[in-house]
């Protein structure tokens, strides 16, 4: 599997569960289905960036911030 679409779906998984959100209410913010909300955050599909820009305003958060994160976290891994 690929690890970007790992870490990414990661970091879109504890978004959503800072936000108290279930993937079902994600899925009908964005509007999205469930099951590519949950391929998604397995890191089973990956997201175009349109995609990405609404489920990151149904987070409350943006995509320069998520790709921030995303970097980090794929840096400290090249790391270990």
């Amino acid at each position: 599997m690929n690890l970007y679409r790992l870490e990414l779906g990661s970091i879109l998984r504890e978004k959503r569960e800072a936000q108290e959100m279930s993937m079902r209410e994600l899925a009908k913010a964005v509007p999205i289905s469930l099951s590519y909300i949950s391929e998604l955050e397995s890191g089973v599909k990956e997201v175009s960036s349109d995609m990405l820009g609404s489920i990151c305003i149904s987070l409350n958060t943006s995509i320069p911030d998520i790709l921030l994160e995303l970097g980090n976290n794929m840096k400290v891994r090249e790391l270990i």
